[in-house]
């Protein structure tokens, strides 16, 4: 008569288990971490498909940390008419660090974020390819600017990352500069602040500006809102660098009525 033997098979069921509850962990983490930080459409347009816009400017400059000479955040401005006929600005930014040159290591910067308190509503321009709200005019040629690879938002604030680091030269006038890159949004453009994202990963204020260096302060105007709350809960304010951002339109203060005449 034959005989069996039985051979002890490793207990599969709890490790399917464990390995099921990992995977959900992680995607659930992933999940949090999308809904914080969670990436926009970006259309890419090449230089001939973005017109010629009469725009308003504003440049900034600022010291970048480890690096001496002058860098710029440049942005502006155009009116252009929306989908439905409504007024809409066309909203353009460009880091230029042309002539800053590093003193250590490979100061740079990896990404811009506007300092926003809330995010602004994304609209169209007549005068843009359909459909295009988040954009970055891509260059060509030896002298291109280093592009951008996405835009997220998290808590009102939009940040562009860029596809490689914006570094400063090894002597002046070797930096790099970014590409335009920017937004369509019905909200009129005011002065607010840009945050510069370190080639390390954080975000943070610049250095304050080297007279030496020949670098010239801007003159923040207002502190952004993000920055104002942080004040009054007793954080530091973040003047960050000054450039045009879109805002909501304030309420216009009611006129005070005449006191009635005393009988």
């Amino acid at each position: 008569m034959p005989r069996f033997r039985f051979i002890a098979l490793p207990d599969l069921s709890r490790h399917l288990a464990v390995a099921l509850l990992s995977h959900l962990a992680f995607f659930s983490l992933a999940g949090i971490a999308r809904a914080a930080d969670s990436d926009l459409p970006l259309t890419h347009l090449a230089g001939d498909q973005f017109p010629a816009l009469k725009s308003k400017a504003f440049n900034s400059n600022f010291a970048l940390d480890g690096a001496a000479g002058n860098a710029v955040m440049r942005s502006r401005y155009s009116s252009d008419t929306g989908a439905d006929g409504e007024k809409v600005i066309i909203y353009g930014y460009q880091l230029d660090l042309k002539n800053t040159y590093a003193l250590s290591g490979k100061p740079g910067a990896a990404a811009v974020t506007l300092d926003l308190a809330a995010m602004p509503p994304l609209a169209v321009a007549s005068k843009l390819p359909d459909k295009v709200s988040l954009y970055v005019i891509d260059e060509t040629g030896s002298d291109a600017g280093i592009a951008v690879q996405s835009v997220s938002q998290q808590n009102g604030k939009l940040t562009f990352t860029f596809t490689a680091p914006v570094l400063a030269g090894k002597q002046p006038g070797t930096g790099d500069h970014s590409v335009w890159f920017g937004l369509v949004s019905s909200w009129h453009p005011q002065h607010g602040h840009v945050l510069i994202g370190s080639a390390g990963g954080a975000v943070q204020p610049p250095a304050a500006p080297s007279l030496a260096a020949g670098a010239k302060p801007a003159t923040p105007t207002n502190p952004p809102a993000s920055s104002q709350a942080a004040a009054a809960n007793g954080a530091p304010a973040n003047p960050g660098i000054e450039v045009f951002v879109p805002a909501p339109d304030q309420p216009k203060p009611e006129k005070s009525q005449p006191a009635p005449a005393a009988n």
